[in-house]
């Protein structure tokens, strides 16, 4: 199954149409659309984001893993003064790890992300900007 098909069964898994699915990620229907006919992929914080709202894991959209049912979420800040967060599975264990806006939290974060979801290259994504 192609990162497109998936988008699209996990959405219908959560209830939601691609219009509401736009709305709350705040992205344009067409590029929802463009994303689950596979012309393009969500990358960087849409793809948390999208990730999020769905209630699956970023690595769920490549390996098609439509059983998954995730409780990872991660919170990005909307000011450069708040903390990330990732609350979800590390190692087998539940957690909850606040990162500082700082150059070594943003580091860490990276690390984290590597480490948790190592299909992505996370230190290479220009959308996630966190240097």
């Amino acid at each position: 199954m192609s990162v497109g098909n998936n988008i699209k069964i996990f959405r219908k898994r959560a209830g939601l149409t691609q219009t509401l699915l736009a709305k709350k990620l705040n992205i344009a229907l067409a590029t929802l659309r463009r994303w689950e006919s596979g012309e393009t992929s969500p990358t960087g914080l849409k793809l948390i984001a999208l990730a999020n709202v769905l209630k699956v894991a970023p690595e769920d959209f490549i390996t098609g893993d439509v059983n998954a049912l995730h409780d990872t979420k991660i919170t990005i800040p909307e000011r450069p003064d708040e903390k990330l967060i990732y609350e979800g599975e590390v190692n087998g264990r539940n957690c909850k790890i606040e990162i500082p806006p700082t150059p070594e939290g943003y580091k860490l974060f990276r690390e984290l992300l590597n480490n948790i979801f190592p299909v992505k290259d996370w230190t290479q994504d220009k959308n996630l900007n966190l240097n």
